[in-house]
């Protein structure tokens, strides 16, 4: 599965799916980073995320390219 474009990426709808189910997301930035973490929140300008054991921090989507459900999901 590739990583989806900002501008075609799931839906609101499956973004709250995610949070309600808790889905592991990898996040592909600008920078070339990749993130995974779990969404706790999102909005028109950001994605709150927490990874395992750590502090949530908030990831701007402009800094965003793609995010798809990761492949390490255990659910």
């Amino acid at each position: 599965m590739s990583f989806s474009q900002q501008n075609k990426g799931p839906s609101s709808a499956e973004l709250q799916r995610y949070i309600r189910e808790q889905k592991t997301i990898e996040f592909l930035l600008s920078n070339g980073e990749r993130l995974v973490g779990t969404i706790r929140w999102f909005d028109e300008q950001a994605f709150s995320v927490i990874q395992d054991g750590e502090q949530p921090f908030t990831i701007l989507r402009s800094a965003v390219i793609g995010y798809r459900v990761s492949n390490k999901e255990s659910n």
